[in-house]
């Protein structure tokens, strides 16, 4: 498989309302505060609610708010954020999603610092030696957008490769191929493969 990292590579969940309900309601000053507020949830495709996670110091605490709103996740995400602004209750959510109203005002963060960090998304698809056009304009998409991007460092991007091959007769296992780890991997330049064992 090839693995090509996509969008911001630290994302944060973030808990935010509009400062007219926080005024009425007052501010939460620990996540289970939360659970006397009107909290604006998801559900996903399958009927699971989406759970509300915080860590700070090494506690992780997890919460199922209730509240005047559910929406389908993803696909009446901005329902639920233009309901956050309208005041209706507190919204947790990708801070990159909240964060034009986070700085226009119209939001303001709660429990910034519960607020979870976790590793930003990637995109797999097979290691073929013919990649589908329309798969290599996403890639070369993909590239553009990071080479644009300020900060951007062909080692801080770079594409992680891990090839897997048919089973061996001989041992009957599969091998697999991914650059060497440590410092040296920077070193290599993509493409360089060194087989290993799995």
């Amino acid at each position: 498989m090839i693995v090509v990292p996509i969008g911001p590579r630290v994302q944060r969940f973030a808990t935010a309302a509009a400062p007219a309900y926080l005024d009425a309601h007052g501010r939460p000053s620990h996540p289970r505060d939360l659970l006397a507020h009107a909290c604006l949830s998801g559900r996903f495709a399958s009927g699971a609610m989406n759970a509300w996670e915080f860590e700070r110091d090494g506690e992780v605490l997890r919460l199922d708010p209730s509240g005047p709103l559910t929406v389908g996740v993803g696909a009446a995400t901005d329902l639920a954020v233009d309901a956050a602004v309208a005041g209706t209750g507190v919204i947790h959510l990708f801070e990159d999603w909240l964060r034009p109203h986070l700085d226009g005002g119209a939001l303001e963060p709660v429990l910034e610092p519960w607020w979870q960090c976790f590793s930003g998304p990637f995109l797999y698809y097979p290691g073929c030696r013919h990649v589908p056009a329309p798969l290599r304009a996403l890639l070369d998409s993909i590239a553009e957008h990071r080479e644009a991007s300020p900060g951007w460092t062909r080692d801080a991007a770079r594409t992680w490769r891990c090839r897997l091959r048919a089973p061996s007769p001989k041992y009957g296992k599969r091998y697999r191929s991914r650059p060497p780890p440590g410092p040296a991997q920077a070193a290599r330049r993509e493409g360089d493969w060194r087989p290993c064992r799995t």
